[in-house]
């Protein structure tokens, strides 16, 4: 066997380059095991059928919805004071820059014309006053007075009624009882005989009796005949035949006398048309009344009084200057606090109630927010945004706030003291669906929940308890029945990696 022998010209360089070779294959072999390490994780991360998330355990906290608006700070405590009536002025009290106080006597009208007028309605409330008295009265008397007649009316009726009857009866009445009472007496007997004969045949047919006695008992029923005959014709014999033109007269006076009662009887129908008018007369009352108080009104509203308390700015219209009806005669400058005047826009105007909660933020004082409320809403909106005004009165910072500042606000339209918060990540809505994903156990369960406020990044959830473990972020790919686990937080995750 043949042996070569090379021969190295720089022994040197070659051990270097041979070395080179080494480390670079060395260095190699290293990256590419730890690129099959990554891959390996890769892929059973993948297979891995445990998905990782993010988890919150819901705690209940405050949460409001609130509603941002802009404005500006205002006052109305800029006050023009004016008479409600033209007139003549009389006196004037103040001077430029006195300090007033609310309800002190600026100035005053002339009420000459005033004060007739009053004399005169106070005599037409007397006059209707009387009117309504003796309306009353006739109310209250008239229904006597008409009772009365009808009675006496009635008590005529019946009196001529008995002379009809009486005349209609012709004889005395002691004769004509005393014939009837024979009628009656004859009739009786003539009625006691007849069933006495009766009963007499029936016995002489059974043979109770003698034929005789049927003979005795006829002629006995025959003589109460005859007597019941004479009785009528004696009671007959008895009645006197009263002249036809007594009975006319006595028919007449009943006739008279029923019309006088029917007359009474209508009089007293009449008795409810009193109460019309004392109706009336208390109307005519309450009117002259009225009337009379527009002229003490006007009166009153001549006595020009400061309605708040402030200090007189400018020089007050002179006495003896004729003004009309609203016109300037002092100006005053209140000292009462500024308010916040927002611009609300129509479509939020029903989440803002009077007494509603507003924080307030002035760009001047960005270093602190002024607590208000809202105290007045105005009807009518701007003709340009449709932007309601909305005047939110603010608690403290009289001395501090100064008309014309801008502000914003933050009104507070809903506020609920525990409320369970999620991030709005955490729920999830298909189609009309909503609910969260919570962890039990290891597995997602898909839990229904209602959303209510919502504040930022934040959402109140109705229907889930404090405690639960909720998926905030990786529940778009999982169901319910995944199996899950708790990712690593950023800061476990370095600490892994330090101690590796």
């Amino acid at each position: 066997m043949k042996q070569r022998l090379f021969r190295i010209a720089n022994p040197k360089g070659f051990y270097a380059a041979l070395l080179a070779s080494m480390v670079l294959l060395s260095v190699g072999g290293c990256a590419d095991r730890k690129a099959q390490a990554d891959s390996k994780r890769t892929a059973e991360v993948v297979n891995d059928p445990v998905k990782e998330v993010a988890v919150t355990v819901t705690k209940t906290s405050p949460i409001e919805e609130v509603l941002t608006v802009n404005g500006s700070l205002a006052t109305d405590s800029d006050v023009t004071v004016g008479s409600k009536s033209p007139g003549k002025i009389q006196s004037v009290f103040v001077q430029d820059g006195d300090q007033v106080s609310a309800g002190q006597l600026l100035a005053t009208m002339d009420i000459s014309n005033l004060l007739a007028q009053q004399a005169q309605a106070m005599a037409q409330l007397k006059a209707s006053q009387a009117q309504l008295s003796q309306a009353r009265n006739s109310a209250r008397l008239a229904p006597a007075r008409t009772d009365a007649s009808v009675r006496q009316a009635e008590s005529g009726v019946r009196q001529a009624k008995a002379l009809l009857a009486k005349a209609e009866a012709g004889a005395r009445s002691e004769e004509k009882a005393q014939a009837a009472a024979n009628v009656a007496s004859a009739k009786s007997n003539l009625e006691t005989q007849k069933r006495e004969l009766e009963r007499v045949k029936t016995l002489v047919a059974e043979g109770a009796l003698p034929e005789s006695r049927l003979d005795q008992q006829r002629n006995a029923y025959e003589s109460a005949l005859s007597q019941y005959q004479s009785a009528i014709e004696g009671q007959a014999i008895t009645a006197n035949v009263t002249r036809p033109e007594d009975l006319a007269s006595a028919r007449e006076q009943v006739r008279q006398a029923e019309q006088i009662l029917a007359s009474a009887k209508a009089s007293k129908k009449l008795d409810v048309t009193l109460d019309d008018q004392v109706a009336a007369a208390q109307a005519q009352v309450e009117a002259s009344r009225a009337a009379l108080g527009v002229v003490q009104q006007s009166i009153r509203d001549a006595q020009i009084v400061a309605p708040i308390s402030g200090k007189v700015v400018g020089k007050p219209t002179l006495a003896g200057t004729v003004v009309g009806a609203g016109n300037a005669i002092v100006r005053l400058i209140g000292s009462a606090g500024v308010f916040f005047e927002a611009e609300v826009p129509s479509e939020e105007l029903a989440k803002v109630q009077p007494g509603t909660l507003v924080k307030v933020a002035v760009d001047a004082y960005s270093d602190r927010t002024f607590a208000g409320k809202v105290a007045f809403i105005n009807p009518l909106a701007d003709s340009v945004g449709r932007l309601f005004k909305v005047r939110v009165q603010i608690t403290g910072g009289e001395q501090t706030l100064k008309p014309g500042m801008f502000a914003k606000g933050e009104i507070i339209t809903k506020a609920v003291a525990k409320a369970v918060v999620l991030p709005s990540s955490a729920v999830v809505r298909r189609g009309s669906e909503v609910f969260v994903m919570v962890l039990e156990g290891g597995v997602a369960k898909k839990m229904p929940v209602k959303t209510g406020i919502t504040k930022n990044s934040l959402v109140q959830v109705i229907g889930i308890p404090e405690g639960v473990s909720v998926v905030v972020n990786g529940q778009e790919d999982i169901v319910e029945g995944s199996k899950l686990r708790v990712a690593k937080s950023p800061s476990e995750g370095a600490e892994g990696a330090a101690k590796g």
